[in-house]
């Protein structure tokens, strides 16, 4: 995996699919790597991109939903 910090939310580029028999059967397994990555990242993350649609490697990015803003960031309470 390869984690690209060059945008305003980080992206995560599978360059090597964990599970590619079952993948071209069962696209479920795109899911949960998704659900995978939402939950280690604690973050809300789509799908991009997906070698079963063509593209080079999957490509999943943390959705612009789940990004804080300055405002949404809790200070210590003192």
């Amino acid at each position: 995996i390869r984690v690209d910090l060059s945008g305003e939310l980080p992206v995560l580029n599978v360059e090597a699919c964990p599970y590619p028999e079952i993948a071209e059967y069962d696209r479920s397994v795109c899911s949960m790597e998704k659900m995978l990555f939402s939950e280690i990242l604690g973050e809300s993350v789509r799908l991009a991109e997906c070698r079963l649609d063509g593209a080079c490697n999957c490509t999943f990015e943390v959705t612009s939903d789940s990004a804080k803003t300055p405002t949404e960031t809790q200070l210590p309470i003192l």
